[in-house]
């Protein structure tokens, strides 16, 4: 099964962030170790970013067209 984690409205650094939201993704690493990936949100004028990690366990596609 996959892990999924989301961190929504976040203000302050963005690269501060994305590594805290790399980092704890990992803790998810045994729900998927198959394939990771983080995708940020730009927050415009300054304003707050949204994150989303996932972790994946390929069960029943396993080249990359299975994302």
């Amino acid at each position: 099964m996959c892990g999924i984690l989301a961190a929504l409205g976040v203000v302050g650094d963005p690269d501060a962030t994305r590594a805290t939201v790399v980092r704890q993704a990992r803790l998810l690493r045994h729900r998927g170790p198959d394939a990771s990936s983080v995708w940020q949100s730009a927050g415009a004028g300054g304003g707050p970013h949204n994150f989303i990690a996932f972790e994946r366990l390929q069960i029943i596609d396993t080249s990359d067209a299975g994302r």
